[in-house]
């Protein structure tokens, strides 16, 4: 649905399934969510399996035991904070090998949701990944008050349900997406202008491909992931609203398999701008982003506010 390595010409967009963004942002912090089964490994030898509950003030419970996948030596009980992209926690043994020794350990999340740490020696999450703790305001980026300006109720108003369409991340196609999206356009300035704005929202499921990079440039995904997924773009335009073909301007036009495959090799797509606008100058994007959770699996946010986390 979207490509993200490059900028993308005019010629492209206007046969693109969707709009396509220009390149990823840079990343920013996120607030993570380590909610999740984990395999705790301490000094790359010592493997621990953990399940964590995080709460909304950032805090988390869990509980865990040694060695991972049993039978347990001790059983544990897990507390700790999340801050920022700094984690700490203490496990308590419950027993019965060493009961009620303690530690306290405390590392960082990295932008793909990996976790480490060096304190008080090395340690890291083998198995299992923080996703995003929230997500972006959608409803305030793609609402009908964002297209200021805006003349009347919009001249198109319409959904499309898509299958098939090839997904793209930092290291290439990763999954193929089946969603609904929503487009509309209002006219804006005055009755008789020729200037409007644009709402493309979209939401669906992106099922990865097992073996295929992760979405945020590394690591491989596995078997049976899927994600929700929900975005879209808000882009102003110039054109002659004169629409052709046998698209309507309200309710369903209907459904299109688009036919990719992971190479992003599509049928031909009619754009939506070229049925209704056939003379126009081309988009111009005022914000564009997707988010992806696949709850155990990961987060991934791709926007032009930043880019940041991973789907395994």
């Amino acid at each position: 649905m979207k490509k993200i390595i490059a900028k993308i010409f005019l010629a492209v967009l206007l046969l693109a399934p969707g709009l396509m963004p220009p390149a990823a942002k840079a990343a920013v912090v996120p607030a993570w969510d380590v909610t999740g089964s984990y395999v705790w490994t301490v000094l790359g030898a010592y493997n621990h399996d953990l399940t964590l509950t995080q709460n909304s003030d950032g805090t988390f419970t869990g509980t865990g035991g040694y060695p991972a996948g049993g039978p347990y030596l001790t059983t544990e009980t897990i507390t700790g904070s999340v801050t920022g992209s700094g984690i700490t926690f203490t496990t308590l043994y419950s027993g019965p090998y060493n009961t009620g020794y303690a530690v306290t350990v405390s590392g960082t999340i990295a932008n793909d949701g990996t976790i480490s740490g060096t304190t008080p020696w090395p340690w890291s999450m083998t198995k299992g990944s923080a996703h995003l703790a929230g997500e972006p305001d959608w409803d305030g980026q793609l609402s009908a008050s964002a297209c200021t300006g805006k003349i009347g109720k919009p001249v198109v108003n319409v959904a499309q349900k898509v299958t098939n369409d090839a997904d793209s991340g930092l290291a290439g196609y990763w999954a193929m997406d089946n969603y609904v999206r929503h487009i509309q356009v209002w006219r804006t300035g005055s009755a008789d202008s020729n200037t409007y704005c644009a709402l493309v929202a979209y939401e669906g499921t992106a099922n990865a491909a097992e073996g295929k990079t992760g979405p945020g440039g590394s690591g491989i995904i596995g078997a049976g992931v899927s994600a929700e997924m929900e975005g879209g773009y808000r882009a102003t335009f110039t054109g002659t609203f004169a629409p052709t073909g046998d698209w309507q301007t309200r309710g369903s036009v209907g459904s299109a398999d688009y036919g990719c495959d992971l190479d992003g090799n599509c049928g031909q797509i009619p754009s939506w701008l070229n049925i209704y606008f056939p003379t126009h100058g081309g988009l111009n994007q005022d914000w564009w982003g997707w988010f992806y959770d696949a709850e155990g699996h990961g987060s991934w946010m791709n926007s032009s506010d930043g880019t940041f986390g991973n789907i395994l």
